[in-house]
């Protein structure tokens, strides 16, 4: 099973830029991983990121009871390098002041208190761990601005393929990795 190291975090801390977030799925917190949760926590503490929040994703009809209790949700962390950016509306400035758009520190808006989200079926996935683009669309309206690169591990990047051309200010960020993600899947022969 992959798990976190410092090192892991440390080089996320040191390519991400000042005030941009990072989002990382782990899973659900139960007895047997509650240690090495909280750890995960304190790595990226120790490499310098700020706790921002934690949102569950709730994954649709889908439950597995595999435990003590039925499953059906992963954990969506959202960690911030330094002081998040001003990406938040302060209606109550702009309500003072209409003329000029203010903004406060962090997310573009509330994040919910779960992304309640049908997982890609077990025939359609390229691997266990690819999310919905459902999900990753809403992720991204949340913590990126248009101007925004953003990057990844190998296989969770190949849904955004499927992402509109025109979301976000993403095509830039698409055309310019297209060729790599058509490699990449010839390489795992998809």
């Amino acid at each position: 099973m992959f798990q976190y190291t410092q090192q892991d975090l440390d080089e996320k801390f040191r390519v991400l830029k000042k005030g941009h977030f990072l989002v990382e799925f782990l899973p659900e917190e139960n007895g047997d991983n509650y240690e090495y949760l909280y750890q995960v926590k304190a790595m990226a503490k120790e490499s310098g990121f700020e706790y921002y929040a934690k949102v569950a994703w709730r994954k649709g009809t889908i439950v597995a009871n595999t435990g003590r209790k039925a499953k059906n949700t992963e954990d969506i962390l959202l960690f911030s390098k330094g002081r998040a950016r001003d990406m938040r509306p302060d209606a109550k400035k702009d309500k003072a002041e209409p003329e000029m758009k203010h903004y406060m520190s962090g997310a573009k808006g509330m994040l919910p208190t779960a992304f309640d989200i049908q997982p890609i079926s077990k025939a359609d996935r390229v691997h266990q761990s690819e999310k919905p683009v459902e999900l990753l669309k809403q992720i991204l309206e949340f913590v990126t601005d248009k101007k925004n690169w953003y990057w990844t591990n190998m296989l969770v990047p190949l849904p955004l393929r499927k992402l509109p051309l025109n979301q976000n200010g993403i095509p830039s960020q698409l055309r310019l990795v297209r060729n790599i993600l058509k490699r990449g899947k010839r390489g795992l022969k998809m």
